[in-house]
C-alpha cells in the first residue's frame, strides 16, 4: 500500500473469497482533508496492486457517494462537529415531541381528546429510549448473543399497548421517566467504569447520559406537584 499510494492511512484490510480462486484483499485507506470514508485499493492473491474502486478520484457520481458517510455521521471536523451533530439530533427530538404534544393538546382544547392517543404517545416518548438503554444493559448481562433487537421492538410493542389502554397518561409518564432517569444514569456510570479512561468524545458521551439520567429524576418528582413536560392541562 505504501508502494502504490503513498499518503494514505490504512484502515481495513478485507479478505474476499480465502481459499478459493477469486481470493484477493481489499484495503480501505483513509484521505487526509478529505470528505470521503476513503477509497478501496485492490490486490490480487500474489499481493499485486491491480487499481482502485475510485472513491478518491473516480467520477464526481463517486466521490459524492463517498461522501455521504461522514456527513451523516458527523466524522469529520473534531470533537466540535459531533457535538453539534448530537444537539441537532436533541433538537429534532423535541421538535417532533413536542409538535405532536401540541396537536394533541388542540384536540383537546377542541373538545376532542385522544385519551388512547395521549397515552401511545407518552410511551413512545419516554419508553423508546428507556428500552435502548436497557438493551444497552441487556448486552452486558448477556452477551453478545442476546437478542437486542426482538427486544427492543417486542418491548416497545409492548410500552405503547399499555399507553394506549393506561387510563391516566400522566401517571404512565411518571413512572417511565423516572425508570428512565435510573436507566440512563446506570448506563453512563457503567460504561465510565467498564472503560477506564475513555476517549474525549465518549467521556462527553457518558457524562451526557448521566447528567441527563439525573435531570429526569428532580422531572419525575415534580409531575407530582403539578408540574410536567409533555403533560396535558385538563380541558
Amino acid at each position: 500500500m505504501e508502494r502504490a499510494e503513498p499518503g494514505v492511512t490504512p484502515t481495513y484490510v478485507i479478505v474476499h473469497d480465502p481459499g478459493t480462486r477469486g481470493q484477493h484483499v481489499q484495503v480501505l485507506a483513509d484521505h487526509p482533508r478529505r470528505l470521503i470514508f476513503g477509497d478501496y485499493y485492490l490486490f490480487d492473491a500474489a499481493g499485486r496492486y491491480t487499481g482502485s474502486v475510485g472513491m478518491a478520484g473516480g467520477t464526481l457520481g463517486q466521490q459524492a457517494a463517498g461522501s455521504t458517510y461522514k456527513l451523516h455521521f458527523g466524522s469529520f471536523g473534531g470533537l466540535p462537529v459531533k457535538l453539534l451533530y448530537m444537539l441537532f439530533g436533541l433538537a429534532l427530538t423535541v421538535i417532533s415531541a413536542t409538535g405532536t404534544w401540541l396537536w394533541l393538546l388542540k384536540r383537546r382544547q377542541r373538545g376532542r381528546p385522544s385519551p388512547r392517543l395521549e397515552g401511545a404517545w407518552t410511551a413512545v416518548i419516554w419508553g423508546t429510549p428507556l428500552l435502548i438503554a436497557l438493551a444497552f444493559l441487556l448486552r452486558l448481562a448477556a452477551g453478545p448473543g442476546a437478542p437486542l433487537v426482538s427486544a427492543f421492538w417486542i418491548g416497545l410493542v409492548l410500552v405503547v399497548a399499555a399507553g394506549a389502554a393506561c387510563a391516566e397518561a400522566d401517571r404512565l409518564s411518571l413512572w417511565l421517566r423516572t425508570a428512565l432517569g435510573v436507566a440512563l444514569t446506570a448506563v453512563g456510570t457503567i460504561h465510565l467504569i467498564m472503560l477506564g479512561a475513555p476517549a474525549a468524545g465518549i467521556l462527553v458521551l457518558d457524562i451526557v447520559l448521566i447528567a441527563g439520567g439525573l435531570a429526569l429524576l428532580p422531572l419525575a418528582r415534580a409531575r407530582r406537584s403539578g408540574r410536567s413536560a409533555f403533560a396535558l392541562p385538563q380541558p
